[in-house]
């Protein structure tokens, strides 16, 4: 499998797209694959385009599934209990829980630190979100 620049692709964060998965490179990530999954793709509704145009924000359902939860929560108790560690983002341990977690929950642009925080912002299911409210052309910076 050879690999291919993509907007997925960040040599300073050791990510490269290959053909349909994600390899994460360097010393943290020790080679491991972070696995793209197929999705159905999501549909929103009228109401929901109509909600969101008219309040500025939309609640839409099942959009990650259980499994995603999981990895998701999983790793966030990981980095709040001090097991992970996200590149730039030290948490105090001598912090109680509640202030780790609003400490971590004020850390900007963590896709560029870790690739499970760039694997969900790219995820397909919330770019069929994006896309449908906004348009097809999406930059993540």
């Amino acid at each position: 499998m050879s690999a291919t620049r993509s907007k997925l692709s960040d040599p300073q964060l050791g990510i490269l797209k290959l053909d349909n998965e994600v390899e994460v490179v360097g010393d943290e990530a020790a080679n491991a694959q972070v696995s793209l999954k197929s999705y159905e793709k999501l549909q929103l509704s009228v109401d929901h385009y109509r909600f969101f145009k008219e309040h500025g924000w939309v609640k839409i359902p099942n959009v990650f599934t259980e499994d995603d939860l999981t990895e998701l929560n999983t790793h966030l108790d990981r980095v709040l209990t001090g097991e992970d560690k996200v590149p730039g983002c030290d948490i105090d341990p001598s912090l109680t829980f509640e202030e780790r977690q609003s400490a971590f929950s004020r850390i900007h642009m963590l896709h560029r630190r870790h690739a499970l925080h760039e694997k969900y912002l790219l995820h397909p299911r919330v770019l069929d979100v994006v896309e449908q409210l906004s348009s097809p052309d999406i930059l993540a910076l």
